[in-house]
């Protein structure tokens, strides 16, 4: 089997984000905290889902796998230590704003303070001062559902984690699904700890992974 090239995703047409945010929307469909951070509604799926690349296209890294059409078919959203997706104003602006304004008043509660505090209390307390320093972290990882099971996102995480192993650094990720728990377990991380997040739809328990 050959090696699955990776590549660095820097300036993308309008086509091509269309297509990265349709991966997207494909990988998430039913998604329990997806759910909950579009408020139940999946209209809003994509608009999250292109906010999120573009922010990370500002100042972030997205680490990609294309098919034999050129296309991209996996994708993944990092960024170095001390930043992060959503941290800045320009950032947001780049379709975060717009996309927080059709959220109704109890996710936009959600969004900007139960979710924050629940990540600071309970998520960043399993990690020392300096070992967020040095920290790389993947706020999104998806795969289209007609390419899984190619160790595409496989090929992410270890492109990524050899980025990050040669700034003397690590990298983590978070999941609220059991199954994939296991998926990144057999890809080499281990699970750093987990916490539970209260929402509108019950409580939800995020895994913290690290390599």
């Amino acid at each position: 089997m050959s090696k699955v090239a990776v590549h660095l995703i820097k300036s993308p047409s309008d086509e091509e984000i269309n297509d990265m945010v349709n991966v997207h929307v494909q990988a998430y469909e039913g998604d329990p905290f997806m759910r909950v951070m579009i408020g139940g509604n999946w209209a809003l799926l994509p608009d999250l889902g292109r906010a999120m690349l573009r922010a990370t296209l500002l100042e972030g890294m997205v680490y990609g796998v294309k098919d034999e059409n050129d296309k991209v078919v996996a994708f993944g959203l990092w960024f170095s230590p001390e930043t992060g997706l959503f941290a800045s104003p320009e950032q947001r602006a780049l379709g975060f704003d717009e996309f927080f304004g059709k959220l109704d008043h109890e996710t936009q509660h959600w969004f900007s303070n139960t979710y924050p505090e629940a990540t600071r209390k309970y998520g960043e307390a399993l990690f020392t001062d300096e070992e967020r320093l040095r920290r790389w972290w993947c706020f999104n990882i998806v795969t289209s559902p007609d390419h899984q099971n190619h160790g595409y996102a496989t090929a992410i995480i270890d492109h990524s984690y050899c980025k990050a192993v040669n700034a003397g650094g690590f990298i983590g990720l978070a999941t609220s699904q059991t199954v994939n728990v296991q998926k990144y377990l057999s890809m080499g991380l281990h699970e750093r700890g987990k916490y539970t997040v209260p929402s509108p739809a019950g409580s939800l328990e995020v895994h913290i992974l690290i390599h």
